[in-house]
């Protein structure tokens, strides 16, 4: 619907960081842009974070600090209440990309962080969707890149053809951690609820993770694939350190030929108390009452390469 976007800044800085313009036109389409390290192409210091609210469409936001930073941040919300066909469904398509980079020097600590939700209704079902992206590096470097859409029917996560679909990648770090799901329904409290899928890392080296495509809608959670396209969700380290793959599911969570379905679903969802839980090579037991849910755990001591940790949960 039309309307104007709320926008929140907040900048601390050390050294100089820039901004690009910011558009706050009614109609159509609302564009806010920021840039940040001589206008993205070098590099300033402190921190900065940007908040955008499309009505009560979607909401995105973005946080960044380190010793050298730098950046692009886009998001546009385009007004027009309809879907390609030309249908009015009463919620903006929304679109909004990141790309920034982050050097810790020492012994401090360098991240960037980057969420986008759908907060509206549609006729495919309710609001919650949600997409996150962390990666934080001491005494090193990395890189975080995402886009994503919004719209009456779900959110997802476009980076195919996008410089080389890489995600997240880190350089020469001391210590890293990286984060990364795709949600049903708001992540919050630590509590798993819905349809849930995430990645989490970390260790010391280096990390390449490309993500062409990811989605959520009211009825599954597709990490690393989904829209039609092919996987394209491969993860290589350098170094030691440890991999965790987590999806939970109302039904069924499915890792790339691992399967596991609630036997019970019923007409409510259902429930499962015994819950297999893979770790590493041995197998426990979690006892949480969700509806199905599978967790790998790898160590690693010499590097790991991982060709595919695509999943869905529904």
């Amino acid at each position: 619907m039309k309307k104007l976007i709320g926008i929140a800044l907040v900048v601390a800085l050390m050294a100089s960081l820039c901004f690009g313009s910011v558009a706050l036109a009614y109609d159509p389409p609302t564009t806010v842009t920021v840039d940040w390290g001589d206008g993205g192409t070098g590099y300033g210091s402190g921190w900065i974070g940007t908040t955008v609210t499309a009505g009560d469409d979607a909401t995105t936001t973005f946080s960044s600090g380190g010793s050298l930073i730098k950046g692009s941040f886009t998001a546009t919300d385009w007004n027009d209440d309809t879907d390609v066909h030309g249908l009015t469904y009463g919620v903006d398509n929304f679109t909004t990309n990141l790309r920034g980079s982050v050097t810790d020097i020492g012994s401090g600590w360098g991240f960037i962080e980057f969420q986008t939700d759908r907060t509206d209704s549609g006729p495919y079902g309710p609001p919650g969707q949600s997409s996150y992206t962390y990666v934080g590096v001491n005494d090193g470097s990395a890189t975080l890149q995402n886009r994503s859409v919004t719209n009456y029917a779900y959110m997802g996560d476009w980076n195919f053809g996008w410089h080389n679909n890489d995600h997240i990648t880190v350089t020469g770090a001391t210590y890293y951690t990286l984060n990364r799901y795709m949600s049903s329904v708001p992540y919050a409290g630590g509590t798993l609820t819905s349809n849930f899928a995430a990645l989490s890392a970390w260790g010391t080296g280096d990390v390449d993770l490309d993500c062409m495509m990811s989605k959520a809608s009211a009825g599954q959670v597709q990490l690393g694939w989904g829209g039609g396209c092919y996987t394209n969700a491969d993860a290589s380290f350098t170094g030691s350190g440890q991999l965790t793959l987590t999806g939970v599911g109302n039904n069924q969570v499915t890792f790339n030929n691992i399967s596991q379905t609630n036997p019970n679903p019923g007409p409510s969802g259902g429930s499962w108390t015994g819950i297999p839980t893979i770790v590493g090579s041995g197998l426990q037991v979690n006892t949480s009452g969700l509806g199905a849910a599978l967790q790998i755990i790898t160590g690693f001591t010499n590097g790991l390469t991982y060709p595919d940790y695509s999943m869905t949960a529904n």
